[in-house]
């Protein structure tokens, strides 16, 4: 029993890094992609006709079917999450080349690369691209959608759940050190505004209105308006996973052993629609995908269903995963050090030792990662979940070493 219970954390952790972090690239329902990036953004519905996704049932790549499960078509080889359409183009996050923004045509010609930054949270609006750099301790940037132009926008460091909206810019914190309220500022970094004194996990903005997981409040469901008045608490479940579509929000219930449900975004007519445990929610078309675990938390299987809870099926193939031997990662990149002249160099010394501990502790689940990856290209399936499993975990282990260097840099300066 203590090993499940460990196992569900680890799991609910890693896929909170990449599924929320992830995962990851979160939109607003007016740049065109709804709020699947909070939970991967693996599906985006766009108005061509056609639904384009990470084929998370096969090898992790972006594809393209229609609407009624017909021509279904492989776009790229890349392995790619937060997908994004907009005027003949799509999108994404290149997990194939360290997390950069790529674009390339529907028809899965002309594909460039837009950045060189590892990237989440990607937002299109009007003609840019808005993302934190994971490169650099979080910081909101942008892009062109073209490439051309390119910048930063924010120094705030830490920053999780983006959204554009309306010429504002949302976010909030993602730091266990600091409160996770919920901010805007202009699209040119101005005019910082604290929206709400909340302690807040997600966020998604829809109808004008800022919908949020309240930390402060055992997280129950709230929202309130883009200029952060007019509070309201719409749903008392323990939830995550939030995604706001149309007239619905769509959650894992936590109170409810972690099932999936719905409540209007009123508050009413909340009802259970699945009693699988939902990892990452995404609403496209009229379908919800999403995935979940067997009863040993050992298989991951991906699946869609109508946005009542009625016609479900099978997304994919099930991927196996030994999550409880790989260590997690986020891609929160820590503030660099600073050195205190009251210490000593052994004093600094000694914090690289730890990371060092650390890093050859990371570099057995670096081992192992690769094996599941490597196991997984063999038989042709899971290959987008090892992949991202790899990735998370090399990410740790850079930032271990890198920790441990800038400790002996610090030691080597107290010792002057």
């Amino acid at each position: 029993m203590k090993k499940k219970i460990i196992l569900i954390i680890l799991t609910f952790v890693f896929l909170f890094a990449f599924l929320n972090t992830n995962v990851y690239a979160v939109n607003s329902i007016d740049n065109g992609a709804g709020n699947n990036a909070s939970n991967t953004g693996y599906v985006c519905n766009a108005d061509d006709g056609y639904i384009y996704y990470c084929n998370v049932g096969k090898d992790g790549k972006l594809y393209r079917i229609k609407n009624d499960g017909s021509n279904n078509q492989k776009l790229s080889d890349d392995i790619s999450t937060n997908i994004l359409v907009s005027k003949g183009y799509v999108y994404y996050r290149n997990h194939s080349d360290g997390g950069k923004i790529y674009r390339i045509d529907t028809n899965g010609k002309n594909k460039i690369k837009l950045n060189e930054y590892n990237s989440g949270y990607i937002n299109i609006y009007n003609d840019k691209l808005y993302y934190v750099n994971f490169n650099d301790n979080n910081k909101i940037y942008y892009v062109k959608i073209d490439g051309t132009s390119k910048g930063k926008i924010s120094n705030d460091k830490n920053i999780s759940y983006l959204y554009v909206s309306k010429n504002y810019i949302y976010y909030c914190f993602w730091d266990v050190f600091v409160s996770k309220n919920i901010y805007r500022i202009d699209l040119d970094g101005k005019n910082k505004q604290k929206l709400s004194d909340d302690n807040v996990l997600e966020i998604n903005v829809a109808n004008g209105y800022i919908y949020y997981i309240n930390q402060s409040d055992k997280n129950s469901i709230y929202c309130i308006k883009a200029d952060g008045t007019n509070e309201k608490k719409i749903c008392n479940d323990f939830a995550t996973n939030l995604n706001v579509a149309g007239e619905y929000i769509y959650y894992r219930n936590t109170s409810d052993s972690f099932k999936l449900y719905r409540v209007k975004i009123d508050g009413t007519n909340r009802k259970k629609l699945s009693n699988d445990n939902p990892s990452d929610i995404n609403v496209a078309s009229d379908w919800i995908y999403y995935s979940f675990y067997n009863k040993s938390y050992t298989t991951l299987t991906f699946k869609r269903m109508r946005l009542d809870g009625t016609e479900s099926e099978i997304w994919g193939k099930p991927s196996n995963i030994d999550f409880l031997q790989i260590k997690k990662s986020d891609n929160i990149t820590p503030e660099t050090p600073s050195i205190d002249n009251s210490k000593s160099a052994q004093y600094y010394l000694t914090l690289a030792e730890e990371y060092d501990r650390k890093a050859q502790q990371q570099q057995k689940s670096v081992d192992l990662a690769a094996k599941y990856l490597q196991n997984a290209i063999n038989k042709g399936t899971g290959v987008y979940t090892a992949q991202l499993m790899y990735d998370s975990a090399c990410s740790l282990l850079k930032t271990y070493k890198d920790t441990a260097a800038k400790y002996r840099e610090m030691a080597r300066q107290a010792s002057k």
